[in-house]
């Protein structure tokens, strides 16, 4: 129950204090931290409410809930909304990351705080009219012999599949494809830039070559030495000048699809065994150990936990900001 305790203030603490330092760091103050920032919101949510009530009822004699149905009706809306809204924002975090790599021009002209703040909504708004809608009107009341449980039943049963698919797989299946589209125009992108030094870097060796035998021409003619590097140099610059810069954006990339794909790793192996396990237990509930569904849920929490782990190991402006603000 402590290591319980410690990894809720953990998760509560860890997300609050990327909300503070992206609000107070204007370095940090971009798009694609404001999908960041919603994020870390959804998951502070899930720490400091959810899984409280969750410690609660995992703790109690034969999981008895003692709160009463408005609140574990309550407790199950902001469950769901928050652990969906989680993925949606991370769908939100592929899709920039998508568009910034493969259209960096067009992304640039149509990225606007304004429009990150109108799909942020969106992200909330789907899961919390859906889930709203769902426990108003198909979650009923648990009529088995422990009646102080506050287990989600539906009615109908398939529903549940409906949500699963919904809320779960569609999100998961829609950050697979773009953080794949992503890796694989990033990998052409490499290919295509190699091929593109690999010409310039011979066009460059034509022209010493030249400028050399022109020289060796003319210091034959006029019986001295005459050498101009100014004409080499002037002739290979730009190029080498823009594949330098490409290099360096390029990097950026390759370093923010690294960060995005250890989110995405650590997302699916958290969410998988309760996605399986969830409409199991609707259809085969005497099946599936109450011990086993319930640690599926803590393993699903962990998420919420972890992304601020990520984001100090492999972004060092928010390990600077830490540092400063801690």
């Amino acid at each position: 129950t402590a290591l319980v305790v410690l990894f809720i203030l953990f998760t509560t603490a860890g997300n609050l204090l990327t909300i503070c330092v992206i609000v107070k760091s204007k370095r940090l103050r971009s798009i694609s931290n404001i999908y960041l920032a919603s994020l870390a919101c959804a998951d502070m949510v899930v720490g400091s409410f959810v899984m409280i009530f969750m410690l609660l009822f995992t703790v109690s004699h034969d999981n008895i809930w003692v709160f009463g149905d408005a609140l574990c009706r309550i407790w199950t809306f902001v469950d769901f909304t928050c652990c969906s809204a989680s993925l949606t924002n991370v769908c939100l975090i592929a899709r920039d990351r998508y568009r910034t790599v493969s259209q960096p021009l067009k992304s640039i002209r149509k990225r606007t705080k304004k429009g990150a703040m109108y799909r942020i909504l969106l992200a909330w708004a789907i899961p919390l009219i859906f889930w709203a809608t769902a426990i108003s009107l198909l979650a009923v009341a648990d009529d088995s012999p422990n009646s102080n449980s506050c287990e989600v039943k539906w009615n109908p049963t398939f529903i549940v599949l409906i949500a699963t698919l919904a809320m779960m797989y569609l999100p998961i299946a829609a950050i697979l494809v773009l953080f794949g589209a992503m890796m694989t125009f990033l990998h052409n992108h490499m290919t295509s830039m190699n091929f593109d030094l690999q010409r310039t870097e011979s066009v460059r060796r034509q022209q010493s070559f030249a400028s050399v035998m022109s020289e060796d021409a003319t210091s034959e003619k006029s019986g001295g030495i005459s050498f101009n590097p100014k004409c080499s140099i002037e002739a290979t610059h730009p190029a080498e000048r823009q594949n330098s810069v490409e290099k360096s954006r390029l990097k950026q990339q390759v370093s923010a699809a690294k960060t995005l794909g250890i989110i995405m790793g650590f997302l699916l192996l958290c969410w998988i065994p309760y996605s399986i396990l969830c409409p199991l237990k609707a259809y085969w509930p005497d099946a599936i150990p109450r011990s086993a569904y319930q640690a599926s849920i803590w393993v699903n929490y962990m998420n919420s936990a972890i992304n601020p782990i990520i984001y100090c190991l492999c972004n060092p402006q928010f390990r600077h900001a830490y540092a400063q603000l801690l």
